[in-house]
C-alpha cells in the first residue's frame, strides 16, 4: 500500500538584521552555512556548523546553528545525531520569539520546530508512541505563533495530519480518518491538497468502494444549509464536516439558488466527487 505523504518540515533558520553576532566573524561564518546549505554542499555544511559550535559556544547564533545542524543531519539521514540535537534544545531555555530570519516565518520557534522534527523521526521509524510524545508538544506544550491566518491555517492541516499518521500506525483508523475530514474542503487560507491524498488512501484501506459510496451518497443527501445561506454541513462517519461559501463559487454560478450552489460545491471536491 502506499504510505501516507507527509511534508517535511526541514528548512534552515536564516540570518536577520534583529540578531546580529557581535564578532563579524561569526555571522561570516553562519552565511557561509547557510549558502554551503543552499548549494547542496550538506557535509561541508555540518563540518563548518560543528566547528562553529566549538570556536563560538557563547555567540548569540549558537541555538541557530545548533538547529540548523540537526536538519543538516536530517538530510544526511544521520537521524541519531539529528534527534540528540532536536532533543538537547527541548531541554535548553532559548528563546521561542527570537526574529526566524526569513521573509514567511516570524519567529525561531527552536523547541516547537525541534519537537515537529523529532515526531517526523520517529514516525518514520515507526515508533508511534514517541512520535505521539512529540507531536503533543509542538502542538500543545510549544505551539505554533504567526500573525498570518494563512500560515496558522496551513499548520493545522499539517497537525491534523501527522495526528493522523500517528493513530493509523497504532492501528486507530477511524481516529485518524476523523483528524482530517473536518479539512475537507479548501477553506481559502492553506491548500489540503496532501491531506486529501492521505484521507483517500486511510478511506481505501478501511472501507470498500461500496461502503465509501453510500456513505457519500448519504453525506449528500442530508446536506444542512444555514438559514442565513452563508454556510452549508453534513456528516460523514459521525463528523460533522462545514463548508463555508467565499471561496469556490465563480461570477457564472451566481444565478444558482442557495441549495444548488452547495450541492454543486459538495460534488466538486476532489475527492468526493470520486463515490458519488
Amino acid at each position: 500500500m502506499k504510505p501516507l505523504i507527509l511534508s517535511m518540515v526541514i528548512t534552515l533558520l536564516g540570518s536577520t538584521w534583529a540578531l546580529q553576532a557581535q564578532n563579524t566573524d561569526e555571522q561570516t561564518a553562519f552565511d557561509e552555512i547557510l549558502d554551503l546549505y543552499e548549494n547542496g554542499q550538506l557535509t561541508s555544511a555540518q563540518v563548518l556548523s560543528e566547528h562553529f559550535l566549538d570556536i563560538y559556544p557563547d555567540s548569540e547564533l549558537y541555538p541557530r546553528v545548533l538547529f540548523n545542524l540537526g536538519v543538516v543531519y536530517r538530510d544526511l539521514d544521520q537521524q541519531d545525531h539529528a534527534s540528540a540535537i532536536f532533543k538537547s534544545i527541548l531541554e535548553a531555555s532559548y528563546h521561542e520569539k527570537e526574529p526566524y530570519g526569513g521573509i514567511m516565518e516570524w519567529y525561531a520557534l527552536y523547541r516547537h520546530r525541534s519537537a515537529k522534527h523529532l515526531a517526523e523521526i520517529y514516525l518514520q521509524r515507526g515508533q508511534f508512541k514517541e512520535a505521539s510524545q512529540y507531536v503533543y508538544l509542538f502542538d500543545k506544550v510549544y505551539p505554533y505563533q504567526h500573525f498570518c491566518g494563512n500560515e496558522l491555517s496551513a499548520d493545522r492541516i499539517y497537525t491534523s495530519r501527522i495526528y493522523a499518521m500517528v493513530y493509523r500506525g497504532q492501528g486507530y483508523n477511524l481516529k485518524a480518518i476523523t483528524q482530517l475530514l473536518p479539512h475537507l474542503f479548501y477553506n481559502g487560507l492553506a491548500s489540503n491538497e496532501w491531506l486529501l491524498e492521505d484521507l483517500e488512501w486511510l478511506l481505501r484501506e478501511t472501507y470498500t468502494e461500496d461502503e465509501l459510496s453510500s456513505m457519500v451518497d448519504h453525506a449528500y443527501a442530508n446536506l444542512k444549509i444555514a438559514k442565513n445561506g452563508k454556510s452549508a454541513s453534513f456528516k460523514i462517519l459521525g463528523q460533522k464536516v462545514q463548508m463555508n461559501q467565499g471561496y469556490y463559487f465563480k461570477p457564472a454560478q451566481e444565478d444558482l439558488n442557495e441549495r444548488q450552489m452547495w450541492e454543486m460545491l459538495f460534488k466538486q471536491n476532489p475527492l468526493l466527487k470520486k463515490y458519488l
